[in-house]
């Protein structure tokens, strides 16, 4: 039971993450003003994104994915 628990908070923490990331790349898009709805827009506006993830890691989604 315990296991399962440690699973589930770990999942958590990597949904709040991605949560964040699409989050700050929205926020770049309507400062660039671009389509939100144009997804190429925001996922390039996550590449080079740095930041500070619940897990505790420094987080960078690199420029060549």
């Amino acid at each position: 039971m315990f296991y399962l628990a440690l699973k589930v908070i770990r999942y958590a923490v990597y949904l709040y993450d991605a949560v964040y990331l699409y989050a700050l790349a929205l926020n770049k898009t309507f400062a660039k003003q671009q389509d939100p709805r144009n997804g190429s827009a925001v996922f390039d506006n996550m590449k080079r994104t740095e930041f500070e993830s619940k897990s505790n890691l420094k987080r960078i989604l690199q420029q060549s994915c």
